[in-house]
């Protein structure tokens, strides 16, 4: 494929990933088409800036041709890019039936292709089919029941992971969602505690936790809010973050600061608000399941605001980071 039909395909799949429709690409190759554009673009600013206004329009067509018409330049320049792009959208459909894998199904008017078989397509050979089945089924049950009695059979307990072997982007308990906070010890020197640090449990199942922090400098009457959201996986994590992005771009003269990459998401900006006549700055950071966002400000007299926002979410996204891996922050 051409590089323009190439990035017009990957930007339609990276669409559907962030909208929760990935699943008409199939959940695996759109999620690796998805981390393959994302890693690409999120290494300029146009691409970072493409990919912002995606997350937070992106049923707009003008987000979609933006992130198409860069993604399409990088796509020109690279030939390993295509080949990976390429591959990946072209990889046939694979359909799931609880642990039994179909791949590369085709159903003809005449025939019916299962991988390598093809039976024509009859009454009769769909029931043998939907029968043959359904005795795999059975079959593979049986035997996965049997290997469970052979493989636990002793009383030797299973090891547990230890916790270099946490998943990065496991779900965190209330806990250790109040361990991510930056308590005052970790602020730079002179600051002050404005509230919390403290965390409210997820009101229902499926939720996030959520934490909040919040500090103040009085030699400059500057604020830090820091709010943390431990979601139960990255999916819902990434959602959040697109969510809490397109909700900064809802005020007045909102733009986009350089912020160096943190995490799988990040992005910076700073929007004014005309009801006080200040300008705030605001960071937000995914790192696996959890979401931290930095509110920072006021900085309309604040000439190093960038390099203090940065510093402060570099410490926060530390902490997620730490406790994530090994559920302690390693110390303040």
């Amino acid at each position: 494929m051409e590089a323009a039909e190439l990035s017009a395909k990957a930007v339609e799949v990276l669409t559907a990933v962030a909208t929760g429709a990935a699943t008409r690409f199939g959940e695996g190759a759109g999620t690796a088409v998805s981390d393959l554009v994302r890693a690409r673009l999120g290494g300029t600013d146009r691409g970072r800036a493409a990919l912002e206004r995606l997350d937070a329009d992106g049923g707009v067509p003008a987000a979609q041709s933006e992130a198409d018409a860069v993604l399409r330049e990088e796509l020109e320049t690279d030939p390993e890019l295509r080949r990976q792009l390429a591959v990946h959208l072209s990889a046939p459909s694979t359909h799931i039936i609880d642990s039994m894998v179909i791949s590369g199904s085709r159903m003809s008017h005449n025939t019916i292709s299962l991988g390598p078989l093809t039976v024509n397509n009859t009454p009769g050979n769909r029931a043998s089919l939907l029968l043959a089945a359904i005795l795999l089924l059975v079959v593979l049950a049986l035997g996965l029941y049997g290997g469970v009695q052979i493989i636990t059979s002793d009383d030797t307990p299973s090891p547990q992971p230890t916790p270099s072997q946490r998943s990065s982007t496991r779900a965190l308990s209330v806990a250790e969602t109040l361990k991510t906070l930056p308590t005052l010890d970790s602020m730079p020197r002179g600051w002050r505690s404005a509230g919390g640090p403290g965390v409210s449990k997820a009101e229902r199942a499926g939720a996030c936790h959520s934490g909040r922090a919040e500090y103040r400098n009085p030699a400059t009457y500057v604020h830090a809010e820091f709010s943390v959201y431990a979601c139960t996986s990255p999916r819902q994590a990434s959602a959040g973050f697109r969510e809490l992005v397109r909700e900064q771009y809802g005020y007045s003269r909102t733009t986009r600061i350089p912020l160096p990459r943190m995490g799988e998401e990040s992005t910076a900006l700073t929007y004014y608000k005309s009801e006080e006549n200040n300008t705030h700055a605001n960071a937000v950071v995914r790192v696996g399941s959890v979401v931290v966002w930095l509110r920072y400000g006021t900085v309309d007299d604040e000439p190093d605001y960038e390099a203090q926002l940065q510093q402060l979410t570099s410490m926060a996204v530390g902490r997620i980071q730490r406790v994530v891996a090994t559920g302690d922050t390693g110390g303040s």
